[in-house]
């Protein structure tokens, strides 16, 4: 990025459309919203944010990883990425939200 576009902030499609395709990263099933914010170098706060306000497109794992984070995806990247089984013990189990 040059350091015009650094100049303005970004609007918030902008942001939202930047969280889609780090969720959408065929190298990752599940992110964290720090995963989020390193790749797409926008703060921590503002990817937060930005999760809990597309709950229409992103999915929130139902309980913290073993680090305390909460993983998000999304229902289209978690369908083609999991396995049958792991989307069966997913819904069986509650795993998903």
């Amino acid at each position: 990025m040059n350091a015009l576009a650094n100049s303005f902030p970004l609007q918030p499609m902008d942001e939202r459309k930047r969280v889609l395709e780090a969720l959408g990263n065929p190298g990752y099933l599940w992110r964290s919203a720090e995963g989020i914010a390193a790749e797409t170098h926008l703060p921590i706060e503002g990817v937060k944010a930005t999760l809990q306000s597309m709950s229409d497109l992103a999915i929130r794992s139902i309980g913290p990883d073993d680090r305390g984070r909460y993983l998000y995806t999304t229902p289209e990247h978690y369908r083609a990425h999991a396995s049958i089984f792991r989307r069966a013990f997913s819904a069986l189990s509650d795993q998903v939200r």
